[in-house]
């Protein structure tokens, strides 16, 4: 995963990030809950007219996101078809504006266009954050501090408050329909000949059978 924000951003994430990301996987998903792939909620959706796009990435460039939204849904309608947009998780973190992507989201798309909200390893963090907030979690490393600076919550001079304080600043500050949504995102979309999700898929399983990993992270665990 890398990130290319308006005016520069960075490159492929280090080798230590991703062995933190191993880390963090395992400490968060144990064997047992890996070969359960009933756990996955998966969207299925019949053949459409609608001219498919699928986004990637947008980690908290609201912006940029919504200006690519209206491009889609122009070029759609010049061809008198509406946009089925598939965002493919990661919408959150590094970028400056995730809470107002989430606000986006939540809130009902324009006449001319589906938009399907997919789970990244971004969202999902954030999840697993929000459930068991301490200030040394691993999120806040890989883009967290920014997504909390997007709701108006800064670290003071000793980092984030602990226990009850931490889970007080949360729940004043994130809405719980933001929570809500985040916890209850689709990992992956099916369409006839066709399949969606954020990091891949393990082509040894069948396409409605993968596991919560695998769509997630590819090969990161």
């Amino acid at each position: 995963h890398s990130y290319h924000g308006a005016g520069g951003g960075r490159g492929p994430i280090s080798a230590q990030a991703i062995a933190a990301m191993r880390r963090f996987l395992a400490a968060i998903w144990p064997r047992a809950r890996q070969t359960a792939p009933e756990d996955v909620p998966q969207i299925v959706l019949p053949a459409t007219d609608d001219i498919i796009f699928a986004i990637g990435d947008v980690h908290g460039c609201f912006d940029l996101y919504r200006q690519l939204e209206t491009t889609l849904a122009n070029k759609a309608a010049q061809a008198g078809r509406r946009a089925l947009l598939v965002v493919l998780g990661d919408f959150i973190d590094r970028g400056p504006h995730s809470a107002q992507m989430l606000d986006h989201f939540i809130a009902p798309p324009p006449p001319q266009v589906r938009r399907i909200a997919l789970m990244g390893n971004h969202e999902d963090m954030f999840v697993n954050f929000l459930r068991n907030p301490h200030p040394n979690h691993p999120w806040l490393g890989f883009g967290g501090m920014e997504t909390l600076r997007s709701y108006g919550i800064r670290a003071g001079k000793g980092g984030l408050p602990q226990g009850r304080a931490l889970h007080q600043l949360l729940g004043a500050h994130i809405p719980q329909d933001h929570i809500d949504f985040l916890a209850n995102l689709p990992l992956a979309v099916h369409l006839p000949h066709m399949m969606f999700a954020h990091a891949g898929a393990n082509g040894a399983r069948p396409a409605r059978a993968q596991l919560r990993q695998d769509l997630l992270w590819g090969n990161a665990a």
